[in-house]
Parts: C-alpha cells; sequence; structure tokens
C-alpha cells in the first residue's frame, strides 16, 4: 500500500504584490526660459483670443514639449516594462510550482481513492473539520 497525502488539497490563493518602480520626475531639465520666447509672442488678450494667437502659441507650446515628453515616456516605457517582465516572470514560475504540486497531489489522491486505499474515517473527519472552518468563517 503506497503511503497517502492525508491533508485535504484546496487551492491555494495568494495575492502578488509588485513592486512600483520609481519614475523620474518628468521635464526636470525644461525651465522657464525654454518658453521665453514663445510667450513673449503674447500681444495682449484681444489678439489671443480674436486673432487666433491662441492657436499659433498652442502649436509652439506642443513642438517645445513634443521631444520631452517622447523621451520621458519611453523612459518610463522601458523601466515599467523591464521591472514588471521580472515580477510576471516570477510569480508565474513560483504560481507554475505550486500548480504542479498541487495537481501530482489531486491525481495521487484520486488514483489512491480508486484503488480503494484512502480510509474513509480520515475523510469523514475532514469533512467536519472543513464545515467548522466554513461555520466559522460564515460561508
Amino acid at each position: 500500500m503506497s503511503q497517502i497525502d492525508i491533508h485535504v488539497s484546496l487551492s491555494t490563493l495568494e495575492e502578488q504584490n509588485f513592486q512600483t518602480p520609481d519614475l523620474q520626475q518628468p521635464f526636470a531639465s525644461l525651465t522657464s526660459e525654454n518658453f521665453r520666447e514663445t510667450l513673449a509672442g503674447f500681444n495682449g488678450t484681444k489678439a489671443f483670443f480674436v486673432k487666433k494667437e491662441k492657436e499659433q502659441m498652442k502649436e509652439q507650446m506642443y513642438r517645445l514639449l513634443d521631444n520631452p515628453i517622447e523621451q520621458y515616456l519611453q523612459q518610463s516605457q522601458e523601466t515599467l516594462t523591464a521591472m514588471y517582465q521580472e515580477q510576471l516572470e516570477n510569480a508565474l514560475g513560483n504560481g507554475a510550482q505550486l500548480f504542479i504540486a498541487e495537481i501530482t497531489s489531486h491525481v495521487n489522491n484520486s488514483l489512491a481513492a480508486m484503488a480503494g486505499e484512502m480510509d474513509q474515517d480520515v475523510l469523514l473527519v475532514k469533512q467536519e473539520q472543513l464545515k467548522k472552518h466554513l461555520e466559522r468563517r460564515g460561508i
């Protein structure tokens, strides 16, 4: 008679905690000097709103910010991808090992039950323990 795992195998639920990387402060290299020429084009509120200088200023601002934004997004994406990829691979690797162990235990216990090697008294005790545990938790 082979040795049977007398523990009831239930799937484990492990919450995965991922660490968030520290990202650089965006646009640290930009100063008011970068915007001086664009802001110097402000010729009063009438020209700004009526003569559509607002649109011209907006386009100039977009051109000034386009490259720094692209650089920041690229750096952040690389940082986030690298860190989360590593954490995900670790989590999946550990989860796969636990999953394999649970499946192996389940299959072995099922085979033992079909072969009549399981002690029904032990199973009844385990059933009562589970009922009491669930009742205590209000389930």
